[in-house]
C-alpha cells in the first residue's frame, strides 16, 4: 500500500500545472564611483535567496501581474508602508487558496490534477528559469535600489531596521503606526485628496461611465 501511495504522489506531482500570476526582477543595489561599501553583495544575495525560496519579493524589485489578477486582489493596497509585502501576501493567499480549490472543481480531484499558480523572478539572460537554476555564473536580471540608505547609515544599520520594521507589521502593527515609528512623527498621514485611494478613484470613474 505504501508504494502504490508513494507512487499516486509522484504520479499527482508529474501532473500539477503551474502557472505564473506576477513576477519580479532579482533585486540589486547600485553602486557609487570609486565607493566601497562593504556587505552590499550580501545583502543582495540574502534578498534574491529569501525571493526564490519564501517567494517574497518586495517592491523595489518591480512587482509585476496580470490586470485580471490585480483587479481580483482589490488593487494595491492602499496604505502608506508595507504596501509590497501586503500585495506579495495576497498573491501568496490567492496561490494557496486555488491550489486547494482547483483539485476539487471541473473534475480535476479525479483525473488527479491541481493547478497552482506562482510568482516567479524573472529569467536571468541566458534564459534559464532561475526558481529551479542555482547556478550563480548564470547572468540575472536586476531591479537596481539606490545605495542612498546603505552609503549614510551602513549594511548593518539598514538591514537591522528593515528587518526591524518588517516584523512589527507582521505581528500586526498598523502602516499608520509604524509610518510614525519611521518617520518619528506623531500625526498620521492623511490624504489631499479625500478619502478614496487613487485606485478607488479610478474604479469608481469607470463605474459611472458604464
Amino acid at each position: 500500500n505504501n508504494c502504490h501511495e508513494k507512487e499516486a504522489m509522484v504520479v499527482q506531482q508529474q501532473q500539477q500545472q503551474h502557472r505564473v500570476n506576477a513576477c519580479a526582477f532579482h533585486f540589486g543595489i547600485g553602486r557609487i564611483s570609486n565607493t566601497v561599501i562593504p556587505g552590499l553583495s550580501a545583502v543582495e544575495t540574502t534578498a534574491n535567496l529569501r525571493s526564490k525560496w519564501f517567494v517574497l519579493p518586495y517592491g523595489d524589485q518591480t512587482l509585476s501581474l496580470y490586470s485580471n489578477v490585480f483587479t481580483f486582489l482589490g488593487g494595491y493596497p492602499d496604505q502608506c508602508l508595507m504596501e509590497d509585502y501586503e500585495l506579495v501576501s495576497l498573491l501568496r493567499t490567492r496561490s494557496s487558496f486555488l491550489s486547494s480549490f482547483s483539485s476539487k472543481c471541473h473534475g480535476n480531484e479525479k483525473r488527479g490534477k491541481m493547478y497552482k499558480e506562482e510568482l516567479v523572478l524573472v529569467p536571468s539572460a541566458d534564459g534559464r528559469t532561475n526558481n529551479n537554476n542555482n547556478n550563480s555564473s548564470s547572468k540575472s536580471y536586476k531591479a537596481l535600489c539606490s545605495p542612498r540608505r546603505w552609503s549614510k547609515f551602513g549594511v548593518l544599520y539598514v538591514t537591522y531596521m528593515n528587518s526591524y520594521f518588517v516584523n512589527l507589521y507582521a505581528k500586526g502593527l498598523h502602516s499608520d503606526d509604524l509610518y510614525c515609528l519611521y518617520y518619528k512623527c506623531k500625526e498620521k498621514p492623511y490624504r489631499f485628496d479625500g478619502d478614496l485611494s487613487p485606485w478607488e478613484v479610478i474604479m469608481k470613474d469607470e463605474i459611472v461611465n458604464l
